[in-house]
């Protein structure tokens, strides 16, 4: 494998920096050899606590498998979930977790959405970006309080993350024009254009149940493009490019002559990354190695990797074992920089946490005090489930990493 830049990275970099007038683009190569370390990623949690959110329907029994179904949010005060198959919104406490509000948004109506692109918040104030980029707004208790924004035709083509000084719109790939557009453009807190950042992919499709791809974190965005091997960050101004190298990488040129009509043959590269998310000093991405899923962690600062097999239901014995196996079992949903927010499933951490009292550590012992309290909270709820359903009510956890 070579340990140089690419002749293809290194013009994709050039084309990066043409993007930006004011910095150079930082670059950056980092090896995935897939190699295997449970403790050394262990090592790097500092904790894993559960949402203690009152139980509901209609997300308790939600499909996460694919995170784009399920929208959350934080505001000062509150928690916003949304599902999106049947654009249902819910508002909890964010002290308590109790169930503020809940109702049905979904319609072409006054203060209805027919589809979430994204969703922030101002305060306490909900805002949801409707198809084509029309900014609503709600309250805590649900209810429609008006239209933030109407943008133009052009904002379809992106996602809106809020920064801690305005605005990101952010675009991992264009499918829609023949032409190359900006991937991030920056705005300040009352939309005008500061900025704008990198090149969108030309892609001509997406593989089917590609989450999100992208993040911000306090003025900081980061992404992957579908079938690429790079980070891509803005960190405030400064463009950085990390190239990921890989035996036998998936390329945009690869996956374009192949076609989605041969699935199975893509498969045969290496990358399909997701899971992407950030926290403390290390970013988590999931990529394809031989054929075999991984979990990766990077450190920010050193650029060094550990990995884990996401799909590796061996058994609890030790306790790096039972702190990994939250990260393969379960779905990133979300990541706001400061924790990692993951599905899991009741029954998994009754598996995880209950009659292997001697491999808790400190961390475990934690996250075993914040089951048993969210358990005693729902407990009338858990009652009239079914053993069945019992098996397959969600759980929302929040993993820290290491600063």
């Amino acid at each position: 494998m070579k340990n140089k830049l690419s002749l293809a990275a290194i013009a994709l970099a050039a084309l990066m920096t043409a993007c930006s007038s004011k910095n150079e683009t930082i670059t950056s190569l980092v090896e995935l050899p897939g190699t295997i370390d449970n403790e050394a990623f262990a090592a790097n949690v500092e904790s894993i606590s559960v949402m203690n959110l009152q139980m509901d329907d209609y997300w308790v029994f939600a499909d996460w498998s694919y995170a784009a179904f399920q929208k959350i949010v934080f505001s000062d005060n509150y928690t916003y979930l949304l599902n999106t198959k049947g654009m249902h919104l819910m508002c909890f406490d964010g002290q308590t977790g109790e169930m503020v509000s809940s109702r049905t948004i979904n319609g072409n109506g006054p203060g209805e959405i027919v589809s979430a692109e994204s969703m922030f918040c101002i305060g306490d104030t909900l805002c949801i970006v409707d198809y084509p980029g029309v900014v609503r707004q709600y309250d805590r208790n649900c209810r429609f309080i008006g239209k933030m924004r109407q943008f133009g035709d052009w904002a379809r083509h992106y996602n809106i993350l809020r920064l801690n000084n305005g605005y990101a719109f952010v675009s991992v790939a264009n499918i829609w024009a023949d032409t190359l557009c900006p991937a991030i453009i920056l705005t300040d807190k009352s939309f005008n254009i500061k900025s704008r950042h990198f090149s969108s992919a030309h892609i001509r499709y997406h593989l089917e149940g590609y989450a999100d791809i992208y993040y911000a974190n306090g003025d900081t965005v980061r992404f992957f493009h579908p079938f690429d091997n790079h980070i891509y960050s803005l960190c405030g101004d400064r463009e950085q490019c990390i190239e990921l190298a890989l035996p036998n990488p998936l390329t945009i040129k690869t996956a374009e002559n192949i076609g989605t009509e041969s699935i199975d043959i893509l498969r045969e590269y290496d990358g399909f990354y997701n899971d992407f998310c950030e926290s403390g000093d290390f970013m988590c991405f999931g990529y394809n190695i031989d054929k075999v899923r991984h979990l990766a962690m990077l450190d920010k600062h050193t650029n060094s990797v550990v990995s884990i097999k996401k799909f590796d239901f061996s058994q609890n014995a030790s306790t790096a074992d039972i702190i990994t196996s939250f990260f393969k079992r379960g779905t990133i949903i979300l990541t706001d920089g400061n924790y990692i927010y993951v599905r899991s499933w009741l029954h998994t951490l009754s598996q995880l946490l209950n009659g292997h009292d001697d491999l808790l550590d400190e961390r475990l012992k934690e996250t075993q005090a914040s089951y048993h309290a969210y358990v005693k909270k729902n407990i009338e709820y858990l009652k009239d489930l079914e053993p069945e359903e019992l098996n397959t009510a969600n759980v929302l956890l929040k993993i820290k990493l290491k600063d």
